[in-house]
C-alpha cells in the first residue's frame, strides 16, 4: 500500500497525531482487510471499553484499538485501496 500525505493526514487526524512509521497504517489494513467495518467499529467499542474499565492500561490494547481506528477513519474517507477489501460475493451487497 501506497501511502499518500492525505492517508498520513486523515490518520493524524483520527489519532490526534502524525505516526513515525508508515508500517503501522500498512498493516493495519492489511490485518483488518477481511472485516467489515461494522464488525471494526464492534471490535472498537469493546476494546475501547476493556481500555477505559482497566483504567487505560495497556499497551497492546491501546495499539489495537488505535489500528481500528486507522482502518475505520481511512474506509469512512473512502482511501483504502480496492485490493484491500474483499470482494463481494454475487447477490451480496458490499460490506461496509
Amino acid at each position: 500500500m501506497i501511502i499518500t500525505q492525505t492517508i498520513r493526514n486523515v490518520v493524524a487526524d483520527e489519532l490526534g497525531h502524525y505516526l513515525e512509521d508508515d508500517n503501522q497504517i500498512s498493516n493495519a489494513v492489511a490485518f483488518y482487510s477481511a472485516h467489515a467495518t461494522r464488525f471494526l467499529k464492534s471490535e472498537l467499542q469493546e476494546k475501547s471499553d476493556i481500555l477505559h474499565e482497566s483504567g487505560g492500561r495497556g499497551v497492546e490494547l491501546a495499539d489495537e484499538i488505535d489500528n481500528l481506528r486507522i482502518v475505520i477513519a481511512l474506509r469512512n474517507a473512502k482511501l483504502v485501496p480496492i485490493e484491500f477489501l474483499p470482494r463481494p460475493k454475487i447477490g451480496m451487497p458490499f460490506p461496509g
